[in-house]
Order: C-alpha cells, then structure tokens, then sequence
C-alpha cells in the first residue's frame, strides 16, 4: 500500500493535515495550497491523494475534486465492530510481543495528559492512535493494521469535528491507563475486557455527540 519511504512520509504529511486541518466535512480541499505549504513534489501529493482516496479518507468527486468526506454514522458503526472484533482479540493473542518499556512511557504520557485538560484534542487523538494501532501490530497481521489503522483515521477526523466533553475525555486517559497495567501483569482476559469496553464506550460517546451537534 505505501511504495517508499519518500512516498510514505508525503502520504503522512498529506494525511495528518487533511485530519488534523481546519477542513470541515464536505470542505473542498486545495491541492495547490497543500502541495506549497508541505513542500512536496505534485507527484508525491497526487500518489497520497490516491491512496486516502481508496482509503476513503477524502472524496474525489467528478468536476469537483477532492473533497473531505461527509460524517456518516454508517461507517463508525462499521468500523467500531471491526475494532471489537479484533482489538480484544489482539491484546490476548499479541501480549507477549508489546514492548513492555513502550507501554510505560505511553503510560506516563497519558497520565500528563489527564493532568492537563487544556491540552488540544488533537494531543489526545494522536496518543489514542498510537496506543491503539501498536496494539494490534503485535499480531504481526499487517492486514489487520492496516485496517484498524484507516479506521481510526477515519475516527480520528469525526472526533476533531464534534464537541466532546473534556470530562468525558478525562475518563478514556484513565481507560487507557488500566488497560496498560493489565497488560503489565500479564492478565489477558482483564486487558481484552477493559479493551472491548473502552471501545463501547468511544462508539457510544461519539454518537450520543454526534447526535448532540445535529440538533
């Protein structure tokens, strides 16, 4: 899916300011504008638009170009039944090959983070991401890493265009932190537990926010 090094950090550049950006849902994305302010060749752009493109992180409409995609509720109930079918799976079957000095110092980081609760949501997106999508690597599936890792992309752009509850997000740091200290005791079914509801959690908070901003 990625061709080179070259190609995947332009694929990464393009992507975090696509997810990341100021781009609302169904906001026409400038290429010219991306292509200047990352200082990449049209070449490279043009390769990450075709991968988000078939990733369906953005849109490519005919005579319109690319676009944001719109939200829909649709997909993350989709991609939140993937992450339950395979992320409790993965930390049971995976456990032994998570870097056990990594999860410490994931740990601490979520630990700063719930002691700032000004920190951006982004901040806690990119942790969240991290956290998760080393989860799943330990199977060594890169199929299954590659999907969660669009999923949560996808995720990754609803959740920076609802208003959550910074209290809300408080309580996933500490979701996050026991999970790492099951993991740490070597407890799988604890760890696979807290892990599918957490995820329940996430699904249920996004929707009861989405539903929240629509009205």
């Amino acid at each position: 899916m990625r061709k080179n090094s070259s190609s995947k950090q332009s694929y990464q550049a393009v992507k975090e300011l696509i997810i990341f950006g100021d781009l609302k849902p169904g906001a026409q994305i400038d290429e010219t504008m991306i292509q200047s302010k990352l200082g990449i060749s049209r070449a490279s752009m043009r390769d990450a638009f075709l991968i988000l493109v078939r990733e369906e992180l953005i849109a490519n409409e005919f005579r319109k170009g690319f676009q944001v995609p719109h939200i829909s509720p649709k997909r993350i109930q989709d991609i939140y039944e993937i992450r339950q079918m395979l992320e409790p799976n993965a930390v049971i079957k995976g456990m032994q090959n998570i870097e056990r000095g990594w999860l410490m110092e994931i740990r601490t980081k979520f630990i700063q983070l719930s002691e700032h609760p000004q920190a951006t949501s982004a901040h806690y997106i990119k942790l969240d991401n991290e956290f998760h999508n080393t989860l799943m690597s330990s199977l060594n599936n890169t199929y299954a890493s590659e999907l969660l890792e669009c999923g949560l992309d996808y995720l990754a752009m609803v959740r920076r265009n609802i208003s959550l509850d910074p209290r809300g997000c408080f309580e996933r740091y500490l979701d996050h932190i026991s999970i790492i200290d099951a993991i740490l005791q070597n407890d799988r079914e604890k760890a696979s537990q807290l892990l599918h509801s957490h995820i329940q959690i996430s699904y249920d908070t996004i929707i009861k926010y989405m539903i929240r901003s629509s009205l």
